[in-house]
């Protein structure tokens, strides 16, 4: 199975830049334009070092604005889209990996639960503030009437069928790299470049095992691992679904001119939870009780000042959970601290007796832990912060969906198959179909 990239657009307060010029009368004077691209790895792109695929519109958009060496996503695809667009923990909404052994590298129990009715997420944010957003590809949040993104606060919405390209990886990574450029062109066309904040990322890094066979793809897919940064080569272990830095780290550029300083770079600690208070911040809009319980920060501090240090300056902790149970591992500044025995490509596994300590900023493969001896005030510390934080931010929830386990035999609702109208009116009958 080959590599497949995603694009994901999104244009808050306008419509989609091809339609832009049938409504300039009636602009607002901000836009936000979010691209979200579908396990692409740190190392995929040119403008961070990869010398087998040219990304020229991507690499356009890094010298105009801000790159991230250090932004940090999530195991599973719904809970990097759910973070994205509640500014939160998706621990928190049990948005985690899925129970189901056979896919949990690709659905969370919460594919089809979708985020929490009524949540301020981005969409309703804009609904709120009458301003029109448009979302368009793959949402991994629900396909229901209650769970898609009109029904979360979008203005409208448009899923066209997945192109599944089997093209190597690096041809679809050409095309995801067209398909940005000719968005950013029309921003230029339409003059809108100056008053829109271009926000590129990806939700998390790709697979290099097949999810069938379970056989590692070619070497040559590891060649991503590798990015540069002011010069350096470095080397990140570990792909989709593990709490290692190879899983967790993803490209992100953004560009605003006359705030956003072009051709920069940072290495501050940040996540893909920042993008929610950020976009608030860029709109003045007022912060409400909820949104002061939000875990990501503001990137603003970062707009102006790329060197802010130290690393941490940001996030002083950032928790990386995996499913249900324990964090599995923890961001402080330089240093990441595993609790969990996972695996390159499962972020699942028992606690650590003694936890493992990595300086990821030298050793950026996580092959050479640092004395325990040494760090014990910090551990200390760090479990008082935790148990702090998990008192307070009630990750009770717990969401399920079909894809938790395979039904034997295959008879199920299946909502989502064409012409398939079969229901059960108690949800014991449904389950009792998984325990035949």
């Amino acid at each position: 199975m080959k590599k497949v990239v995603f694009l994901l657009l999104c244009l808050y307060g306008n419509h989609l830049a091809s339609n832009i010029r049938h409504h300039k009368q009636n602009l607002p004077e901000l836009n936000v334009l979010l691209m979200i691209a579908d396990d692409l790895r740190i190392g995929d792109v040119s403008c961070y070092g990869n010398r087998n695929v040219r990304t020229p519109n991507i690499d356009l958009l890094a010298s105009e604005g801000m790159k991230f060496n250090r932004m940090y996503s999530f195991p599973s695809d719904s809970g990097a889209m759910a973070a994205i667009l509640e500014g939160q923990q998706p621990r928190k909404f049990g948005l985690v990996k899925s129970s189901n052994r056979t896919w949990s590298d690709f659905w969370s129990p919460a594919q089809e639960g979708g985020l929490l009715p009524g949540s301020r997420n981005l969409g309703r944010v804009f609904s709120v503030n009458q301003m029109s957003s448009f979302y368009n590809g793959k949402w991994a949040l629900g396909s229901q009437p209650d769970t898609i993104p009109t029904s979360a606060g979008f203005s409208s919405f448009f899923a066209p069928f997945k192109n599944r390209t089997e093209s190597a990886l690096y041809d679809s990574i050409a095309e995801l790299d067209w398909s940005v450029g000719k968005v950013l062109k029309s921003l230029e066309e339409n003059e809108l470049k100056n008053n829109t904040l271009v926000i590129f990322v990806s939700d998390n890094a790709p697979s290099f095992i097949h999810p069938v066979t379970k056989q590692p793809l070619s070497s040559r897919y590891h060649e991503s691992n590798m990015f540069t940064t002011k010069g350096i080569v470095k080397k990140l272990r570990g792909e989709k679904g593990s709490n290692m830095e190879g899983g967790l780290r993803v490209p992100a550029i953004m560009r605003l001119p006359g705030t956003i300083p072009p051709n920069t770079e940072t290495s501050v600690v940040t996540s893909l939870m920042d993008i929610y208070p950020t976009i608030l911040d860029y709109y003045k809009f007022e912060k409400t009780a909820h949104d002061r319980t939000i875990d990501g920060k503001s990137l603003y501090p970062v707009f102006m000042d790329p060197s802010l240090a130290p690393s941490s300056s940001l996030h002083d902790q950032l928790y990386h959970y995996c499913d249900l149970g324990p964090v599995g591992a923890v961001t402080v500044g330089n240093l990441k601290i595993l609790f969990r025995n996972g695996t390159e490509t499962d972020c699942t596994g028992p606690l650590l007796d003694n936890p493992l300590i990595y300086n990821i900023s030298s050793d950026p493969e996580e092959l050479h832990p640092l004395p325990l001896s040494e760090h014990m005030p910090l551990l200390y510390h760090l479990k008082a912060s935790l148990r702090k934080y998990e008192m307070k931010a009630n990750l009770n929830q717990v969401k399920r969906s079909q894809y938790d386990k395979f039904p034997n035999p295959f008879d199920f609702p299946c909502w989502n198959i064409l012409d398939c109208t079969k229901t059960y009116d108690e949800y014991e009958t449904f389950n009792a179909l998984f325990d035949e």
